[in-house]
């Protein structure tokens, strides 16, 4: 197969602009950031750990009412005719409804027989209907993605995340209780769901379609997209949960400020990712030499990203937690120390998933990152019976750790080739100059803003004179 690039100007012009909301819709998430920060500070520990659980289980819940319809209708509906694609999107929310129940009806239960206070399993069910309204707004992004309409996709996600930071900001002023941020929070998601419903309406005619095969048929096809997503979610929030019913809920809140840290970091390597991946699959199948040397430059890249988060954060791990959370967050220095390790693994395993699905790998990756699921479940419950919410963070590194080895072993099936070695020696090499300048700054007590500063700055520097990444390289990477 030969790809040939064609220079349409219309098209470039469309991707472009596509990509900037779609940019400023990923920025927007700094929003999501500052609201954990301040319901944090505004509830303390514990019942900021309870939030967390409450949010926990209610993502889990509507997971499965989102389904990976999403990444469904966002793939399917550029292939369909307008009439076509909006009946997909009608099936979707049919299928939506019917899912909706059978979780109901499983979910339910399970919060009342959960080992919890009244007031308690009330949160949960007020954050559980918020994240309801947002399972079902999420199909109505997909659907104005897949028929191109970026703009207004990137409209409701602004608005959704600026109203929830609106929340934020009076529950600090007012030092809101955790029955009025849960209403405030369920609140904002009505709303921003009625905003989604008008702006979607005007692209598409809302309907619902509730016919069993056409309800089977499209379950069917998105369970692809659903499995990966179901995975994730559940790796992500599993810990929170099983701390909170193994140990206590100031414990979940120790436990979510340092993890919020790893999950924020994550916005990095996509931002490299979502343009290698086309260009890896390109070459794959034209030019394998090519796509190792893109590879190669990808995993070198992600070392020099992370390697200094990881630095920074470590070091600087109780001024920024206390800066940031207040001190009755303190003991959760030593996990956000641990935990922060986890981020160098994490972005070289993102280059790898994008090699595998660049050579249709995706089962292979899907078996493997299910196993560690399951792993990580498994060893959660004697790390966090003896260890605590540091045993949790030990329990994430590990799996991290191992999930990494193990996909990189499987690459080289693959016919990929890389020397991980040789990929680590220029970010080793400048990280050690970086960690005697940000020990020497802590040692002398520089604020953590001003040490932050100063080391981006010799961090730049170093990079620019020892041409460890050239302007050739970065050309390397837009080249088809």
């Amino acid at each position: 197969m030969n790809y040939k690039y064609k220079n349409d100007e219309k098209k470039r012009y469309d991707f472009i602009i596509n990509t900037l909301f779609s940019t400023i819709s990923e920025c927007s998430s700094v929003f999501l950031y500052i609201f954990a920060i301040l319901v944090a500070r505004t509830l303390g520990p514990e019942k900021y750990g309870v939030f967390v659980f409450a949010l926990s289980f209610g993502t889990i819940y509507a997971l499965f009412v989102r389904f990976g319809f999403f990444s469904y209708l966002s793939r399917e509906l550029p292939l369909c005719k307008k009439q076509k694609g909006e009946y997909k999107f009608h099936a979707v929310i049919g299928s939506q409804l019917c899912l909706m129940l059978i979780a109901t009806l499983i979910f339910l239960p399970i919060c009342i027989i959960l080992p919890k206070p009244s007031a308690d399993k009330n949160i949960i069910l007020i954050v559980s209907v918020a994240m309801l309204f947002h399972a079902f707004k999420e199909s109505f992004r997909g659907v104005l993605r897949g028929m191109d309409h970026f703009h207004k996709d990137s409209l409701i996600v602004v608005n959704e995340r600026l109203l929830i930071f609106s929340v934020a900001i009076l529950a600090y002023i007012n030092s809101w209780c955790l029955f009025t941020i849960a209403t405030g929070f369920l609140l904002v998601r009505m709303i921003d769901f009625i905003i989604s419903i008008i702006i979607t309406s005007r692209t598409v005619v809302l309907k619902i379609v509730l016919n069993a095969k056409v309800v089977k048929s499209t379950v069917q096809t998105a369970w692809p997209f659903a499995t990966m997503m179901i995975l994730f979610m559940i790796y992500n929030y599993c810990d929170s949960i099983m701390i909170s019913l193994m140990r206590t809920d100031k414990d979940v809140g120790f436990y979510n400020i340092a993890y919020q840290v790893f999950e924020g970091s994550q916005l990095f390597p996509s931002s490299v990712t979502g343009s290698l991946l086309p260009l890896l699959t390109i070459h794959y199948l034209n030019n394998i030499s090519y796509a190792n040397h893109l590879l190669n430059f990808s995993i070198e890249l992600m070392f020099y990203m992370s390697l200094p988060i990881a630095l920074f954060f470590s070091i600087y791990a109780e001024d920024i937690i206390g800066f940031l959370y207040g001190t009755s967050y303190v003991p959760a220095v030593p996990a956000l120390q641990l935990i922060i390790w986890s981020v160098p693994v994490f972005f070289l395993s993102v280059v790898v998933r994008c090699a595998f699905y660049a050579a249709k790998g995706e089962r292979t990756y899907a078996l493997i990152f299910g196993t560690s699921v399951v792993f990580n479940i498994v060893l959660n419950i004697p790390m966090i019976y003896y260890l605590n919410f540091i045993g949790a963070c030990i329990t994430t590194l590990l799996t991290e750790l191992i999930v990494c080895v193990v996909l990189l072993i499987n690459l080289k099936k693959l016919s990929y080739k890389y020397n991980l070695l040789r990929n680590m020696r220029n970010p080793l090499f400048v990280n050690i100059l970086i960690f005697g300048f940000l020990y020497l700054a802590r040692a002398n007590n520089v604020h953590f803003l001003l040490a932050g500063f100063g080391f981006v700055l010799l961090y730049l520097m170093i990079m620019y004179f020892f041409k460890l990444i050239t302007i050739d390289d970065i050309r390397a990477l837009r080249k088809i």
